[in-house]
């Protein structure tokens, strides 16, 4: 099953979520970043990370790096950051700042009603 696709920017290459046939079989259910060429070919697996919820995939406007979030094995929600092909993976966020920005969204939203607040 696949989710969250997104389209690069070029409109060649999407990037999608799904549960790795080995892991299906093992039932570990954990989620992983592919991405793939529109016609199908070159389907290649971008993250193997231990947990749940790798999602969704969102391409820079440059189409160079993917940014998504991940539950992993803490349930914490990190947000990471890779090249698009899986390298330079890099972990944006720690459990701490995430409190820091909610709470600071929170306090930004009380102040301006019509600010945009993202959250998971």
């Amino acid at each position: 099953m696949v989710y969250e696709a997104a389209w690069s920017p070029n409109g060649k290459r999407f990037a999608y979520v799904t549960i790795p046939i080995m892991s299906r079989l093992a039932v570990e259910n954990h989620e992983e970043i592919y991405v793939m060429n529109t016609d199908g070919t070159e389907r290649t697996r971008l993250t193997d990370i231990p947990g749940y919820d790798h999602w969704p995939p969102t391409w820079s406007p440059d189409g160079t790096r993917i940014a998504f979030t991940s539950d992993g094995t803490e349930d914490n929600g990190e947000i990471y950051v890779m090249n698009s092909d899986g390298t330079g993976l890099t972990k944006l966020t720690g459990a701490n700042l995430l409190m820091k920005c909610a709470t600071h969204s929170r306090r930004n939203a009380e102040r301006n009603p019509k600010a945009l607040t993202v959250s998971r």
